[in-house]
């Protein structure tokens, strides 16, 4: 199924899960709900990709080295800061904040699910011209009744 039409499928889930009655409605497929919110910010659709936060969601996100240095450490709760935020955040769409056009795309792998826990890691498609690789990152995020409550991302950097 393409990006776009696990969105589509996604928003019709979304309804279904608002319109159930009783406790909390289980999302059915987590992953969707990570794709249709990366494919939002990807295309700097920012308000819409924030529809799929839960009011209350945590988010953080660092860098970290092979020698476990720990830089630029941000940690944000609720929808409307991290919507804030999420034109800067790096590991959070397809394509790098501020990159050319022609700038590398990542994609997802190792992808793994537990519950409504989903990890994956977003690896560039390409090297730097200069021939040393992109910062991979890693994701996990926690997904309950079709919302992000909890996204961490660590990008992977080389240098520290």
């Amino acid at each position: 199924m393409s990006r776009t039409g696990a969105g589509l499928a996604f928003l019709a889930l979304l309804a279904a899960a608002a319109s159930a009655e009783g406790p909390a409605a289980p999302c059915s497929d987590p992953i969707a709900v990570l794709n249709a919110f990366y494919d939002l910010n990807d295309a700097r659709r920012f308000e819409a990709s924030a529809a799929y936060l839960a009011d209350d969601a945590l988010f953080a996100t660092w860098a970290t080295g092979v020698n476990g240095y720990i830089v630029a450490k941000r940690t944000l709760k609720g929808k409307a800061a991290i919507e804030k935020y999420l034109p800067d955040a790096r590991g959070v769409r397809w394509h790098l904040p501020g990159a050319p056009a022609d700038g590398p795309v990542y994609h997802e792998a190792a992808v793994g699910m537990t519950g409504g826990t989903v990890r994956f890691t977003l690896e560039p498609d390409r090297k730097r011209p200069n021939g040393r690789p992109y910062p991979p990152f890693k994701v996990e995020a926690q997904v309950k009744d079709c919302r992000v409550v909890s996204l961490t991302v660590i990008e992977q950097v080389t240098w520290l």
